[in-house]
């Protein structure tokens, strides 16, 4: 039954074909959520052999109940396009990585009164009023806190594959 949600965004895109370390991308994704308190889970994982280079889907999910009225979700999507393994010289050393064009997809939104709770017991118009008059600013703050976990967790994506240019 809960409550509406507040999107923030819906499929924002981060792309860039680039070399990169897939199985430590994906810890380094999974540790983010974990230190930020997230509930996660992966939804859905297909690979597909395209001769020499596999196309990857990973459909992730994660929640976290910022307190008794609002829930935080962040799903995020990754599209691995012809994604091979290669070897690259680097300071004299060779190094084992992975090539491809890696696309991300997430979405952000606050869920009010999750559980329903609110609006089983005084109605979608007491809610309403409630979150209108008495938690207004309350409101805007998850809003505000959400849009800064997002763009953390944009950072960490975009500085792991800025960092590992070559």
């Amino acid at each position: 039954m809960g409550g509406a949600k507040i999107y923030l965004c819906e499929n924002l895109k981060i792309k860039q074909v680039s070399l990169f370390d897939f199985g430590e991308f994906y810890k380094r994704l999974f540790s983010w959520f974990e230190v930020m308190d997230y509930d996660f889970s992966e939804k859905g994982y297909e690979k597909y052999d395209m001769g020499g280079a596999d196309n990857l889907k990973i459909y992730w999910t994660s929640s976290k109940m910022v307190d008794n009225y609002a829930k935080f979700v962040i799903d995020l999507n990754f599209f691995l396009i012809g994604m091979k393994k290669v070897e690259i010289e680097r300071d004299g050393l060779k190094i084992k990585t992975d090539k491809g064009t890696i696309e991300m997809r997430l979405t952000a939104y606050f869920e009010k009164d999750p559980s329903g709770k609110m609006a089983k017991s005084v109605g979608e118009t007491g809610r309403n009023l409630y979150e209108k008059f008495v938690i207004r600013h309350k409101m805007e703050d998850y809003e505000g806190h959400l849009y800064e976990e997002l763009h953390l967790l944009m950072d960490e994506i975009k500085s792991y594959l800025s960092m590992h240019k070559f």
